[in-house]
């Protein structure tokens, strides 16, 4: 997939190879206007500030290995190849090659529990849940209603009771549910 956002009923999907650049524009409505561009741009702060670290030793990492790769090239056209300065090649890419590894692996598990923390203290709250997918090789993050959120409301005043001419209904009913004390289990 090309594309940085991709919309689905009731999900968007963000390219996380687009996590070192400025946040997109987002189209709400998949989502149920659950999700403001403004919440959008300050999780895509909070998201590149947890990784940003991880990204920047990306940049450093990857212009090490085409440095290698370069300096390979140059010292092959000038023949100077020999069995140490090969080995030494070798111990070194296998070193940035490692390096690499933790790198993702260490991006991956901030990115972890960042999206758990997120997801329990913001996105649970308005009915949506971010996680982590993976669509061919590429991955993704996922904004996604919730199963369980209903049609969303949004936060309203408390409710009144209900004034029949100009006094509190003595017929109004309350909305508790009382049981009685005699019931087996209930002591």
């Amino acid at each position: 997939m090309n594309t940085i956002i991709t919309y689905e009923n009731g999900g968007i999907r963000i390219h996380m190879g687009k996590l070192n650049g400025n946040a997109p524009k987002i189209n709400a409505g998949c989502l149920q206007n659950r999700l403001s561009q403004a919440d959008f741009m300050q999780f895509w702060s909070r998201i590149k500030a947890t990784i940003e670290c991880n990204l920047k030793i990306d940049v450093i990492l990857a212009v090490l290995l085409w440095l290698m790769v370069l300096g390979l090239g140059i010292l092959k056209i000038v023949r100077y190849i020999s069995i140490p300065v090969l080995i030494a090649y070798f111990v070194w890419f296998f070193i940035l090659l490692i390096s690499v590894i933790v790198n993702t692996v260490m991006k991956r598990k901030k990115l972890r529990t960042f999206i758990a923390k997120e997801n329990s203290e913001i996105w649970n709250a308005r009915g949506l849940y971010l996680q982590i997918v993976r669509v061919g090789k590429t991955s993704h993050l996922e904004f996604r209603l919730a199963p369980s959120a209903g049609a969303y409301q949004p936060p309203n005043q408390l409710q009144q009771l209900y004034v029949h001419g100009g006094m509190q209904d003595a017929y109004m009913q309350s909305q508790a549910n009382f049981y009685t004390q005699n019931q087996p289990g209930n002591y």
